[in-house]
């Protein structure tokens, strides 16, 4: 099959726009809410531009034809899909708003020195805990109400501390990275080629019914590990090396003691905490169940992700103050997804390696996961994109 021509890249998306939404109109957005809506775009076509697919094994990869899209809908937060060549990865047009929203109500109960939830010999300083944010009526989705709430809110947040907003901007820029390239990662590791070729599913989208009928439970959530495993693990190293627009942390922040690699890996924790707080919504109590039941618990989830990003930085010894420690009193100040019976002190403990931690974090169900994940690798690995 030859390349596809813009032309032809346009009128499939909008054969997919019949049922999958309204193409969210970026041009009508002022110049600031405009940038919060590029910088995933930008992202993802870093990513994906230099692309290959390998469509017939005897004949020479052709680059990747994609397109990526914001849309107006309600069923999904992200999605993508293989169609007729090409590669389309699509955000919920409510998506940027909420969770900016999120990232500023988050970062006022942040000691930005520490990159952590202000605390005081294990106690609290906050007195409430953060809400989920729910996602947009369909008739606010669109880019005037956009540009409405953007407006409404920047003027609420005008008393901020000006270090404090660009913490806010910063925890943004990681977890809308992260939902991006947590979409690219499953069309660059073959993901979308191969449910496509082996369930006959069109529509990668994170949450459908479609999905949860199609692909066995297993197989669906180590597609997502591996997705988030290349994701966190890639913003982290990307971040850490400087490759960031509102690192707050671009250089040793001077009324800090705490290196300048910790407190990235704190927030970089912090941002995934709040993108996988406020999406799907909440969850029920018991962690081998979910209402939705294409992902692993969202707990669960951060478990595999900070384990996975303690490979990259520091030692044996950092994993507690880089990534269990933020975590904790992530789960202490989120009402809903991180919510758990037990007090989150003990998963601040000194001594975790040594006594309760074995049986507060799941390394049972991480052992699982990587063994699930090793045999999907095999059979999409066929699909993976060539650089």
């Amino acid at each position: 099959m030859p390349p596809l021509n813009n032309k032809e890249i346009n009128a499939i998306f909008k054969e997919k726009l019949f049922y999958l939404g309204e193409e969210f109109n970026l041009s009508l957005l002022s110049g600031f809410v405009k940038t919060l809506y590029q910088i995933p775009i930008e992202y993802a076509t870093q990513a994906l531009s230099l692309a290959k697919t390998q469509q017939d094994v005897n004949k020479k990869p052709i680059k990747l034809n994609y397109s990526i899209k914001y849309l107006i809908n309600e069923p999904f937060n992200a999605g993508t899909c293989n169609r007729d060549g090409a590669s389309f990865i699509f955000i919920n047009s409510s998506v940027p708003y909420l969770l900016f929203k999120a990232c500023i109500s988050y970062a006022e109960l942040c000691d930005i020195k520490k990159s952590t939830i202000k605390e005081k010999k294990l106690k609290l300083l906050a007195t409430k805990k953060i809400k989920l944010t729910q996602k947009l009526d369909y008739s606010l989705a669109n880019p005037e109400s956009i540009e409405r709430l953007f407006q409404k809110l920047l003027k609420d947040s005008a008393h901020i501390n000006k270090l404090v907003f660009q913490y806010a901007l910063f925890l943004y820029e990681i977890a809308i990275r992260f939902l991006t390239m947590h979409e690219c990662m499953h069309v660059i590791l073959g993901h979308t080629g191969y449910v496509k070729q082996k369930f006959n599913l069109d529509d990668y989208l994170e949450f459908s019914e479609e999905r949860e009928h199609k692909i066995p439970l297993s197989t669906s959530q180590a597609l997502e590990f591996m997705a988030d495993r290349n994701t966190c693990r890639g913003i982290l190293v990307q971040t850490l090396q400087g490759n960031s627009i509102y690192n707050v942390y671009s250089s040793k922040l001077k009324s800090s003691k705490l290196s300048r690699e910790m407190l990235i890996s704190r927030s970089v924790t912090n941002a995934l905490s709040i993108i996988l707080h406020i999406f799907p919504g909440k969850l029920i109590e018991n962690m081998s169940e979910t209402l939705i039941k294409t992902h692993p618990h969202p707990f669960i989830r951060m478990q595999w992700m900070i384990t996975e990003m303690s490979y990259e930085v520091g030692d044996e010894n950092s994993f507690n103050h880089y990534f269990l420690k933020p975590f904790a009193l992530n789960i202490a100040t989120f009402k809903d997804n991180f919510e758990i019976k037990y007090p989150w002190t003990l998963l601040s403990d000194k001594d975790l390696k040594e006594g309760s931690y074995r049986n507060l974090f799941s390394y049972t169900s991480y052992k699982k996961i990587i063994i699930t994940s090793k045999q999907v690798q095999k059979e999409t690995q066929p699909f993976k994109l060539i650089y």
